[in-house]
């Protein structure tokens, strides 16, 4: 398993940005440009590309040999490494993406602010709500995010995402904590939700990193 960090500290496109845009396939250049804001632009474009670096790594296939599948509603797959699962979440100026080498997995992301408590009710099982509830005020919001981040972590493992019914599912029951990685990085909460119980140390990735890599895999 692999699990990646990547905060992006410049919002603005560079000539970097435009070269690896070129090299992506016509249909993800169009879907990233449809973005308003150069920043999601950058966050939507590093998406696919720290995933193609993390799955090249694992299958030692060439990167840009990848072919990716996006499909509306459903988690992006890879024709290439069928027995690899991989999942991304990106959130104001951050990325995380996990890959897993065999089974299942999924991941989010969420930036630390207020927490919208009013929608507890709709989508936290009770116990979650006791959760959050009973934290004291200065880490009431971080645990609104551990839950809401667990949550989305683990329809993405199902390939469901938020189409599932949220307040049955309990990401506090013993069984589904075992298989769960929770961390604040910065001022981010993450979550991974996969079939194994041993996770790595996060890899924490620059703009350079990832644009070095897959530069020099085309040669």
């Amino acid at each position: 398993m692999h699990i990646y960090f990547l905060s992006i500290t410049d919002p603005a496109i560079s000539h970097r940005d435009f070269r690896l845009l070129q090299l992506t396939s016509k249909e993800r250049q169009e879907k990233i440009l449809r973005y308003r804001f150069d920043i999601d632009k950058k966050l939507s474009l590093y998406a696919e590309a720290i995933s193609r670096m993390g799955l090249s790594k694992a299958a030692d296939i060439p990167a840009w040999n990848l072919s990716f599948c996006y499909k509306e509603f459903q988690k992006p797959t890879v024709a290439d490494t069928p027995q690899y699962d991989y999942s991304y979440s990106h959130t104001h100026s951050a990325i995380l993406c996990a890959i897993a080498e065999a089974g299942k997995i999924g991941a989010d992301i969420e930036g630390l602010r207020e927490a919208p408590y009013n929608v507890m009710k709709r989508v936290f099982h009770p116990d979650e709500i006791q959760y959050v509830q009973s934290a004291t005020p200065s880490s009431r919001d971080v645990r609104f995010f551990e839950i809401w981040t667990r949550k989305e972590a683990y329809t993405k493992y199902l390939g469901v995402g938020l189409a599932a019914k949220l307040i049955h599912i309990n990401t506090l029951s013993p069984t589904q904590t075992l298989h769960y990685k929770t961390w604040r990085q910065d001022d981010y909460i993450c979550s991974v939700y996969s079939d194994e119980t041993q996770y790595p140390k996060p890899l924490i990735l620059t703009e350079t990193t990832v644009y070095e890599y897959l530069i020099h895999t085309l040669y």
